[in-house]
């Protein structure tokens, strides 16, 4: 299914093709019209849509006959704030693992702690960096900052070590003042909403239950149901069952603990069975068991362990630690 870019939800129900054939949802469309002629895809303009020359006829009549009629300069603070975002994300896709002046400008933006100097590097004009500083006062919150990290997510699968452990509730206080570029109290404050959110698991193991209930009863073997039973949905699935950008994360967290506790029963029945076996043929791989059980293997014991998800385990063990 058509992922919307705008809003980052599944296309459905009243939607808009462009000329270019990116679809959108019309509502998303609509109000990114208001500020932008091109395709938030491909930046292809569309001065040719029955909408953007109804936009344009309104502005230059505005023009003729009424000083105060809103030109494309006045539209809404919020709107602007969003695009600007927009294009941010989009840079940190390119330039998240250098470590220079921009990069550094941008990661700031992302958890709404920007200076002036940081807008003006990012091309801000400065009659406006008071309306982006204000937006950011208002957005600065764990929450807001993981719904842009959940863009990452979306598209990159999150493979640089930082971004997952966010996405997850995992971070580690250096991922946070040394990667992301939090001040210590922002920091701080991130740590004790991920704890909170890891604590906090009860409706996620209830919606898991009637997944399986419900599974049982229906004898439904879809493939995304079949990986919601079993702890390995995916972000489209989430999205599919109607999940908000909040609750998929947390529900992608909650199945990785989940994943993470069935590694370490495997590992304790086969170091149950090798004791009961009384044999030391394979004392190195007790010892390495032994490790993992306890959340102390490292990359290596889990390689010996043929292990598929290595970088989650390690995850969850670091959290342990915390």
């Amino acid at each position: 299914m058509t992922t919307c870019s705008i809003c980052l939800e599944d296309v459905c129900g009243e939607t808009k093709r462009l000329q270019c054939d990116h679809d959108f949802h019309l509502e998303c469309i609509l109000k990114w019209f208001l500020k932008s002629d091109n395709c938030p895809m491909c930046r292809a303009s569309q001065k040719d849509d029955p909408i953007i020359k109804f936009k344009n006829e309104l502005l230059n009549t505005g023009e003729e006959t009424d000083d105060e009629t809103t030109d494309g300069d006045d539209v809404e603070d919020e709107l602007i704030c969003e695009d600007y975002y927009f294009e941010w994300r989009n840079g940190l896709f390119q330039r998240r693992n250098r470590d220079d002046e921009l990069t550094r400008a941008i990661k700031r933006a992302m958890i709404y702690d920007s200076t002036d100097t940081d807008l003006r590097i990012l091309g801000m004009p400065d009659h406006y960096i008071p309306q982006m500083i204000e937006y950011q006062v208002n957005k600065s919150c764990p929450e807001a900052i993981l719904d842009n990290m959940f863009v990452f997510y979306f598209y990159d699968n999150m493979t640089d070590d930082a971004m997952r452990r966010i996405m997850f509730h995992q971070s580690t206080l250096d991922d946070l003042t040394g990667y992301f570029l939090m001040s210590p109290l922002s920091a701080r404050e991130m740590l004790l909403f991920q704890k909170k959110k890891r604590e906090n698991t009860t409706k996620w193991a209830r919606i898991m239950d009637e997944w399986k209930r419900n599974a049982d009863e229906s004898e439904d073997d879809t493939p995304a149901t079949i990986r919601a039973i079993s702890g390995n949905s995916t972000l489209q699935d989430l999205c599919t069952f109607g999940f908000s950008r909040m609750d998929s994360i947390d529900m992608l967290a909650y199945q990785r603990t989940l994943r993470v506790e069935a590694h370490k029963q495997s590992w304790s029945d086969t170091l149950k069975i090798m004791e009961l076996l009384d044999s030391d043929l394979e004392c190195q791989k007790v010892e390495t068991l032994q490790r993992a059980i306890a959340g102390q293997a490292t990359r290596e014991d889990l390689e010996s362990l043929q292990v598929p998800d290595i970088d989650m385990i390690l995850d969850h063990q670091i959290v342990c630690v915390l």
